[in-house]
């Protein structure tokens, strides 16, 4: 199974030099979310990245998307709601002429197979109970995706987001779901990081 990495929501010490060490290992992309930085501040955030970094971020500001060569875009569903169709499809086809990915989240079953149709990844979220918010509960029954699952044609890539962890990813895989996100199982370990990756690496195998 693929792996996305969602960076930490805070200002982490060390976090520039550790996206980088999880770049070089098996980590298939990382989503840049950054809830409490201006548009100024996840510029000055994404200067320090490496090269080995941004090949593999997606990001969900359009300055930083059209200044710098990342993986792709994140459109946030605010992003959605409030911009016009044109802009939509703009930067659609910029990350299409770019060869770069698209990917978006999904919340209700309702958008499920929509959103599989012109998205590259479709984040379903939160497929468990969420680690790093303690309400963020699951509206999602497993048995009711892996139904979703077989009744559809197969189109985009679809990973769970959500309290996903080592233990859980056998379930990821009977149902159907090509990838997985990662948040609160490696940011609110606060010592190691790096362990938790390699413990979930494992899982994914």
């Amino acid at each position: 199974m693929k792996i996305v990495l969602f960076s930490c929501p805070e200002n982490r010490i060390g976090e520039i030099e550790l996206l980088d060490e999880m770049a070089a290992q098996s980590i298939d992309y990382i989503v840049l979310r950054k809830p409490n930085m201006d548009s100024d501040s996840l510029i000055a955030f994404t200067e320090q990245l490496s090269n080995r970094t941004l090949a593999k971020l997606i990001v969900s500001d359009i300055n930083i998307f059209s200044q710098f060569k990342v993986k792709g875009f994140h459109f946030k569903r605010a992003f959605l709601n409030q911009s016009s169709q044109k802009k939509i499809n703009e930067i659609k086809e910029l990350a299409k002429a770019r060869q770069q990915i698209i990917s978006v989240s999904c919340h209700q079953k309702e958008d499920f197979i929509l959103m599989g149709q012109d998205y590259d990844i479709v984040f379903v979220s939160p497929v468990f109970d969420t680690i790093s918010k303690v309400s963020n509960n699951t509206n999602w029954k497993l048995s009711e995706l892996k139904n979703l699952f077989s009744n559809k044609t197969k189109k985009g890539n679809y990973f769970a987001l959500g309290g996903v962890n080592n233990t859980n990813i056998s379930k990821l895989k009977e149902i159907g779901f090509d990838g997985l996100g990662i948040l609160g199982y490696i940011w609110t370990n606060q010592n190691e990081p790096l362990m938790q990756l390699n413990k979930l690496v494992l899982a994914c195998q």
